[in-house]
C-alpha cells in the first residue's frame, strides 16, 4: 500500500482503529471517520503520527449523502485522492429479533447498507477516472454486515459493472474500468 492514501470508516474503536493504524504501516496517509467520539479519533490520528504517518480525523454519518460527500470532498483536498476506500462503519445489535425496534431497522439499514453503499459510489468517483482503487467492506462474523454488503455491493456491481470479490471475512469491490483508447466503455 506504498503512496496510498486509504479513508475507514468508523475508526475512531474497534476493528477501524486496528486497521487505521495497521494502514498507517504502509500508507502515507491515512481519513480516520468517526460519527459521535472526535477524542478517540484524534487519539488513532495520534498513535499514527507518532509512528511517523501522516493522518486526519473527519466526521461523517454515512447515513448521508451530503455527510458522505463532505467526508469525501475533506479527504481529496487534503491528500489529493482516495486510492482504498474501508467501510467498517456499521451498527451491530446483539438482542433477539423480537427486541428490535422498527426505527433500529431503519438505522440498521441506512448505515450498513446504504451508508456503505453511498460511500463506495463517492469514493468511485475518484477512483473510476485515474483507473485504480480498492473498496473493502469489513464485518464481524458475528454481525449481519456482510450479509447486509452482498446486497449493497451487488447493486453497486450491477450498477457500476465492478467486480465483486469474497476473500475470508471480507467482502471487496475491485474497480476495475476500462480507460484509455480502445476502452469499450463511455
Amino acid at each position: 500500500m506504498e503512496d496510498k492514501v486509504v479513508l475507514i470508516t468508523g475508526a475512531s474503536r474497534g476493528m477501524g482503529k486496528s486497521y487505521a493504524i495497521a494502514c498507517a504501516r504502509d500508507a502515507p496517509a491515512v481519513a480516520v471517520d468517526h460519527l459521535a467520539n472526535a477524542g478517540a479519533a484524534n487519539e488513532v490520528v495520534e498513535t499514527i503520527e507518532a509512528n511517523g504517518g501522516s493522518a486526519f480525523a473527519v466526521k461523517a454519518n454515512i447515513a448521508g449523502q451530503t455527510e458522505v460527500d463532505h467526508m469525501a470532498e475533506r479527504v481529496i483536498d487534503r491528500f489529493g485522492r482516495v486510492d482504498v476506500f474501508v467501510g467498517n462503519a456499521g451498527i451491530l445489535f446483539k438482542a433477539p429479533v423480537m427486541e428490535h425496534s422498527e426505527r433500529l431497522f431503519d438505522d440498521v439499514l441506512a448505515v450498513n447498507v446504504k451508508g456503505n453503499f453511498l460511500c463506495a459510489q463517492r469514493v468511485a468517483q475518484n477512483m473510476i477516472p485515474r483507473g485504480s482503487g480498492k473498496i473493502v467492506f469489513c464485518g464481524t462474523p458475528e454481525d449481519q454486515v456482510g450479509a447486509d454488503l452482498c446486497f449493497a455491493t451487488s447493486e453497486l456491481d450491477r450498477a457500476t459493472g465492478q467486480a465483486l470479490i469474497v476473500d475470508g471475512e471480507f467482502t471487496a469491490i475491485q474497480m476495475r474500468h476500462d480507460v484509455g483508447e480502445g476502452s469499450d466503455r463511455s
